[in-house]
């Protein structure tokens, strides 16, 4: 791999970044007209300026520690890689910043837990990117070589099937090393050909607070609530938030004492999605759908009111839903396939058993000759049916699952992690 990669900065208020980010990445063109009606020449100018501060990589002109960039405020599973990041390190003590870089609109922008350790533009001795490939196709242009000289770049890349796709090869090149937040990504990765590859996987972290009241919910007290999350702008196929209802309603009847409640994210960007589910559900009473917008507070208080999280993805490439959940001490019933086997183990979760079929026709960024798990919902179904008709085994099921990972899977764990290697790279000295 090369020794660096080009990367963006965030501009300073009252500049507006995300409309300036937008257009100078892979919706460039679509939106250029429009960015045009809504910055100026003075704002241009503004940027530039900033931009020759940035340190050129010479001796003593960078600080040892890392500069984290990414979707730091980004309310999607990017930006939380970013923040957890952020978390993990502050943990350990490394000194860092981050660059917040808002170049994804299909979501909202509103997390603003890492702002405290925001900062205009990367000055640490070691660049990590959180982004993947198609967000570093314009990165160059905005630091160009002075932000990447003297400077050790790290990408963290979230790929969710076996096979990494070829126009992000071309991109091994611009990065010293990756950091595979699992290890179905370690191996895809050195099965491109990445010869540099450390498993790194995230650090949980879920805010403190209490459950939310059912009853705000409409929920009645004495019901098992199974949770699921999804967010609509991104791949339904993949995230197979359908084969959730569909074991549910294979489980159990309208109107049983079981609940299955699904938080939708996002709805505003496609209400056909969350039209089709809710067609999949007609007639199901206890299928409830939560749709308005929730920050990060009220979402971990509603996953605390429910006790089970459901996960029957075709593949993920980390799992931050089922990962908090059992941190929360939940028990967690998810496909046995891809990154979640990381954490979703027999001994303190509920894995469902697949089979591998090809995704058969181009999803997004997912080729039709790729592969990846169909869950097998009457398995899922007994697993719903086994904890809903004896809580106790769900308790004790969680009560295994915070310990494993309080232990494994911690910001402070992924600290030490992150920590250790950068001494290993000699960009920071040993504690």
């Amino acid at each position: 791999m090369a020794d660096t990669a080009g990367l963006p900065i965030e501009p300073t208020p009252p500049f507006d970044p995300l409309v300036h980010w937008a257009g100078r990445f892979a919706v460039r063109r679509a939106v250029k007209r429009v960015l045009l009606r809504q910055t100026d020449l003075a704002t241009e100018w503004r940027y530039w300026r900033q931009s020759r501060r940035l340190p050129d990589g010479r001796p003593g002109s960078l600080l040892p520690g890392a500069s984290l960039l990414g979707c730091s405020r980004a309310e999607n599973g990017i930006g939380e890689s970013c923040r957890l990041a952020a978390a993990a390190l502050a943990e350990s003590g490394v000194p860092f910043g981050v660059v917040n870089m808002p170049f994804s609109l299909h979501c909202r922008h509103g997390d603003l837990r890492a702002t405290a350790h925001e900062i205009a533009y990367p000055k640490h001795n070691t660049n990590i990117l959180h982004m993947n490939p198609p967000e570093m196709r314009f990165m160059g242009e905005m630091l160009g070589r002075r932000g990447r000289q003297g400077r050790v770049t790290i990408g963290v890349w979230h790929w969710e099937l076996p096979v990494l796709p070829a126009d992000w090869r071309p991109f091994l090149r611009d990065v010293n090393e990756l950091w595979a937040p699992s290890r179905f990504i370690e191996r895809m990765l050195r099965d491109a050909g990445a010869t540099d590859v450390v498993y790194m996987p995230h650090g949980v972290r879920v805010p403190e607070g209490e459950p939310m009241p059912r009853s705000d919910l409409g929920l009645r007290d004495d019901d098992y609530v199974f949770f699921f999350m999804y967010d609509v702008a991104s791949y339904q196929e993949r995230k197979n938030p359908e084969g959730a209802i569909l074991a549910f309603q294979r489980a159990f009847r309208p109107h049983s004492p079981a609940t299955l409640v699904v938080k939708l994210n996002n709805v505003h960007f496609r209400p056909e999605k969350a039209s089709f589910l809710e067609e999949v559900a007609a007639g199901w009473p206890n299928i409830r759908f939560v749709e308005q917008p929730f920050d990060r507070g009220q979402v971990t208080a509603l996953m605390r009111a429910c006790d089970c999280f459901v996960s029957l993805h075709r593949s993920e490439g980390f799992g931050l839903g089922p990962a908090e959940a059992l941190a929360l001490g939940k028990p967690v019933i998810a496909t046995d396939w891809s990154s979640t086997t990381d954490f979703v183990h027999r001994e303190h979760a509920c894995p469902v058993g697949y089979r591998l079929v090809p995704v058969g026709k181009d999803v997004g960024p997912y080729e039709a000759w790729q592969q990846w798990a169909e869950p097998d919902l009457d398995e899922a179904a007994e697993w719903m049916r086994r904890l809903a008709g004896c809580p106790e085994t769900g308790h004790e099921l969680g009560r295994r699952a915070a310990t494993f990972m309080a232990a494994e899977f911690s910001a402070r764990r992924a600290g030490e992690r992150m920590r250790q290697r950068l001494v290993d790279l000699g960009t920071l000295t040993p504690a």
